[in-house]
């Protein structure tokens, strides 16, 4: 049975009170319902728990009003049913269907209430009739079986009528439910009966059977076999010493009789009897009126729990006070031969000990024959008074324990008061211990008058080793030390707290400062004089504090200047001893050399700002691209109605010249937002193999106008230099602008060279630069010997529109125009820069692995002629839409216009696709660019022509579509004649134009 907690010794079985119940299980969804016990019975623990549906019949074999449980069997086996919360209990014998799920319980699965509908009487199973040693299997758990034992003993508690029965070897309760109104049956005490209940399994916590219980639903199910027709206390005593002899005429285990006195009340209850045979120990329900030295009569069941029998489940009469039992005197020998056991005895000995020992005073008596063990409780009169080795008579009961062949094993005394504890005699003074210790004391004096010399002499020569031993380890301890310090990292020293004199200076003093050490440790060269000028002030303030601050402990970082003239960084680590009352008594410190780490530390710091320098660089690139988009949608609207301007005025001289001004004007601003696209990286790359000695050779001439006679120029010329991937024209800008850079640098003169290398960084050579990236490069220098800049200018030269020259002179983008162009094309720039020394400007680029010649493309000659085709112009901006459309128109083709992608496409719906040609901005609103424009309309026309146009790069562009000769880009600004061009060569299908200039259109 699963619903009872874990043995009959338990709390839960003594007081009645039911286990906690399980928590609350839900059923599982989709279960087949279990229709009998047996079902529930055979599933495993964690089946169980799931809470599985049941719903079964049977009859109740037993109800508990009490703990709100029953027992349920049907025609397959019986189960225990938990927490049955309704208010009319079931009665034994109805017949039930029951609604429940199943739970594992804690030792076998049981049924947890739901519901329960009576449907009637039903006679009770037949019971299953079995030994008693094996319901201990556990398989007749909750059945409905019969037993037969004798009663021992008939108590109650708040719901039930306990009966304590023995049988079988095994002793185990019946529970009945029971009113305690009733009056206990306790005539059914010794006799045998004949039970039928359902069996309830006793286990522990790790579900082990351990005992059984019955629970019986009521008295009637109790069937006297042999009741006990007289008075127990009615019958002649037996013997003491006669019980559990040999007597053919006995049937089975009765209660005895015994009389006797009370010889000792135990702590736990029991207590000892005696008469004229013997003694024996009785363990009774109930002690409270007991009372030693009074005769007594005592009926109980004899067992053998140690040596002799004991009388268990006994009940008991006093009697009027006696004379205590005569003790026989003897010793230790007689009484571990067993003929004593529960009688009072007295013995004599030498008391070994005494000691504290639970709820009793243990004393160890010698005696002739070994060590006797004794006790008296502690309720009683302290005896630590008691000497040790004082001669004394314990009188007690002899308490005798047994082995596992039922043989003496050891003796205890139990003593029952002090007054039983005699001593004949204190222990004498003059003891063999310490006639022993005076012997001991005398020979050892002699021995000691005789052996000083000697022993002196010896102690001298000891004395004079350990000395020398001593010396020697001390010597070692020094050698070491010395080591230490001349292979430790730093300068390790002593100094007097107010003047600072050496005590000691080891270390590596010679390797930091340059000077030997003795130098410091004779006090001919003071520290501070190393001390950087600029650090004195620093180091003597923390030096006035260590002569005046016990416990101080300080670290500072300063320079010093070494014998060398260098100065190098050092760390100081210094801390104070005090000998108390606040007096400092010694300096302690190191001293290391920290330049590599200072240095380390400045590295970062030059790194960390290139860093914060090119994300500022970037931020305002991404502003100034901005501005440059907005003024190229500007100038395309200027350029191409000053064109159609010039168309219509040919015949004006005077207005075509003003027309001819706006056009030179709007080309000077186009080329204005060329350079801040180049700085930015947003102009459009025309990529190709360049070889730098050969760009830098076709420009000395132009250089040489450029930068006039007042400067000389130098070019030096690298060595089987590898070829680049660059647009040629951009790089002629960042030339010229380095040169007109340097020329005003140089207002009276100077020289400017031109340096080509192959240079090829590993991960030594990058390492401290951010921008520097392992492989190979080609490396064009652009020194100059002008005035130079100072670190703040030099901080500053690559923003846009940042510039030292006055007004006028510069518009503040050509060094930003440099930075943008070389980052466009994958490198980076360094610069080399002193007040009065010149400016050395280096351009790094990747090289290519090897040369590849693109021999020219000639495609004939430059035709503007105009079409009848089908034209889908799309553009955010209106002017620049209705320019792109009056153009066109002009030229004979038919124009459909658009704002934006997503009305580009209600347009194309509507002429059902038929366009020859998309003309459209990259950068729209509506949430769709015009690449993505381009995309879903190739979709619907794989061979539609397709121009994008941006005053951003083309970039974006190359990165989402192949290279084919149906798709192109033109840049912001452009010419009318431009656009026109272009419209016909895409849709004529003639090849892209390559060219090393300043291009503005790119294929795709």
């Amino acid at each position: 049975m699963s619903a009872w907690p874990v043995s009959l010794l338990t709390m839960a079985f003594l007081v009645g009170a039911p286990m906690a119940h399980p928590a609350e299980v839900r059923p599982e969804a989709n279960s087949t319902v279990l229709t009998n016990v047996q079902q529930v019975r055979m599933l495993p623990p964690d089946v169980a728990a799931r809470g599985l549906p049941v719903r079964v019949r049977g009859v109740v074999t037993y109800s508990d009003p009490g703990w709100r449980a029953l027992f349920v069997q049907d025609q397959t086996a019986g189960i225990y049913v938990a927490d049955v919360n309704i208010g009319n209990l079931p009665k034994p014998g109805d017949w039930i269907e029951l609604e429940g799920i199943s739970q594992p319980g804690h030792y076998a699965p049981v049924i947890a209430f739901r519901k329960i509908q009576n449907l009637g009487q039903q006679s009770f199973p037949a019971p299953v009739r079995v030994p008693l040693f094996q319901l201990l299997s556990g398989a007749y758990d909750s059945q409905w079986v019969e037993v037969s034992a004798v009663i021992r003993a008939v108590y109650s508690d708040e719901y039930h009528l306990r009966l304590k029965l023995a049988g079988g070897g095994l002793i185990f309760e019946a529970r009945i439910p029971w009113n305690k109104v009733e009056t206990l049956p306790t005539q059914l005490v010794n006799t045998w009966v004949r039970l039928q209940g359902a069996c309830g399994t006793v286990f522990n916590n790790k579900r082990q059977a351990v005992g059984i219980q019955l629970f019986v639903p009521d008295l009637a199910r109790v069937e006297v076999l042999n009741r006990e027709t007289t008075d127990p206390f009615s019958r002649p005593a037996q013997p003491i010493a006669s019980l559990l002899r040999f007597n053919p005429s006995l049937e089975g285990v009765q209660r005895v009789k015994i009389e006797g006195v009370v010889t000792l009340r135990l702590a736990d209850g029991s207590f000892f009897v005696q008469d004229k045979s013997g003694g024996l120990r009785v363990r009774p329900a109930a002690a409270d009126a007991l009372k030693e030295g009074c005769k007594v009569e005592v009926v109980g069941f004899p067992v053998v729990l140690n040596y002799s029998p004991e009388l268990v489940d006994a009940q008991f009469r006093m009697g009027m006070p006696a004379s205590w039992p005569v003790p026989v005197r003897t010793d230790l020998k007689d009484l571990m031969a067993g003929d004593f056991d529960g009688q009072r005895v007295e013995v004599e000995g030498e008391l070994a000990d005494i000691f504290h020992s639970g709820n009793t005073v243990r004393l160890a008596l010698r005696t002739p024959d070994g060590i006797l063990d004794a006790f008296i409780e502690k309720r009683h009169v302290r005896l630590e008074s008691m000497a040790k080795g004082s001669k004394v008579r314990l009188t007690g009961v002899c308490w005798v324990t047994a082995d596992e062949q039922r043989q003496p094993r050891s003796v205890t005394l139990a003593v029952r008061a002090p007054e039983d504890i005699v001593v004949l005699s204190a222990p004498p003074w003059w003891t063999l211990q310490r006639a022993a210790m005076v012997l001991l004391v005398l020979g050892g004096g002699i021995l000691l008058g005789v052996g000083y010399v000697v022993l002196l002499r010896r102690q001298v020569d000891r004395q004079t080793q350990i000395i020398r031993e001593q010396m020697a380890q001390v010597s070692q301890l020094e050698t070491r030390y010395r080591h230490f310090l001349e292979n430790a990292a730093g300068i390790y020293y002593q100094v007097e707290p107010h003047t600072f004199k050496p005590v000691f200076f080891h270390g590596q003093v010679e390797k930091i400062t340059g000077f030997p050490e003795a130098d410091f440790s004779s006090g001919r060269r003071s520290w501070m004089d190393l001390v950087h000028a600029e650090d004195q002030e620093k180091v003597l303030s923390e030096r006035r504090k260590l002569s005046t601050q016990p416990g101080y402990v300080a670290d500072v970082e300063y320079r010093i200047v070494r014998a060398d003239g260098k100065a190098c960084w050092v760390q100081e680590l210094i801390r104070t001893q005090s000998a108390g009352h606040g007096v400092v008594t010694a300096i302690y410190g190191a001293i290391y050399d920290i330049s590599a780490r200072k240095q380390a530390q400045q590295e970062q710091q030059q790194l960390e700002a290139q860093l914060r320098q090119a994300q500022k660089m970037e931020a305002i690139g991404q502003l100034a691209a901005g501005v440059a988009h907005d003024f190229n949608n500007i100038l395309t609207v200027i350029q191409g109605n000053a064109c159609f301007l010039e168309e219509d005025l040919a015949q004006r001289p005077d207005l075509l010249e003003a027309c001819q001004q706006i056009t030179e004007a709007a080309n000077r601003a186009g080329a204005l937002t060329r350079k801040l696209l180049l700085f930015s990286r947003k102009q459009a790359v025309q990529a190709q193999e360049v070889n730098l000695n050969e760009l830098v050779s076709n420009m000395t001439k132009l250089l040489g106008r450029l930068i006039g006679e007042h400067i000389q120029l130098q070019f030096h010329y690298g060595p089987a230099l590898p070829a680049v991937m660059a647009d040629p024209g951009m790089l002629d800008q960042v030339i010229v602008n380095l040169a007109v850079n340097a020329r005003d640098a140089m207002p009276d003169g100077g020289t400017l060279t031109f340096t080509t290398s192959a240079v090829t960084w590993d991960e030594k050579d990058v390492a401290g630069h951010p921008e520097r990236r392992k492989g190979s490069f080609v490396c064009l220098t652009v020194a100059d010997t002008g005035c130079g800049m100072s670190p703040e200018i030099l901080r500053h030269i690559f923003e846009p529109f940042f510039t030292t020259k006055e007004p006028g002179r510069g518009t503040g983008l050509g060094l930003a125009t440099v930075y943008g162009v070389v980052k466009q094309h994958q490198g980076w720039v360094e610069v080399e820069s002193d007040v009065g020394k010149g400016s050395s400007f280096h351009i790094y680029l990747p090289a290519l692995p090897a040369s590849r010649q693109t021999p020219p493309e000639n495609n004939g000659a430059e035709t503007q002629s105009g079409g009848t085709e089908r034209l889908l112009v799309v553009e955010d901006e209106a002017p620049v839409r209705v320019l792109v459309g009056a153009a066109l128109q002009r030229r004979g083709y038919q124009v459909v216009l658009a704002g934006s992608g997503p009305e580009a496409l209600q347009r194309w719906e509507e002429n059902q696709g038929l366009f020859d040609m998309l003309l459209t901005d990259l950068v729209m609103p509506q949430g769709m660019t015009g690449l993505e424009l381009g995309r879903r309309l190739r979709l619907k026309r794989p061979d539609l022509k397709i121009i994008y146009m941006s005053g951003y790069s083309a970039e974006a562009a190359l990165a989402e579509t192949s290279q084919d000769s149906n798709t192109r880009f033109l840049a912001k600004p452009y010419a009318t004649s431009m656009l026109l061009k272009l419209v016909r060569d895409v849709l004529d299908g003639r090849a892209p134009e390559k060219s090393s200039g300043a291009s503005l259109q790119h294929a795709i």
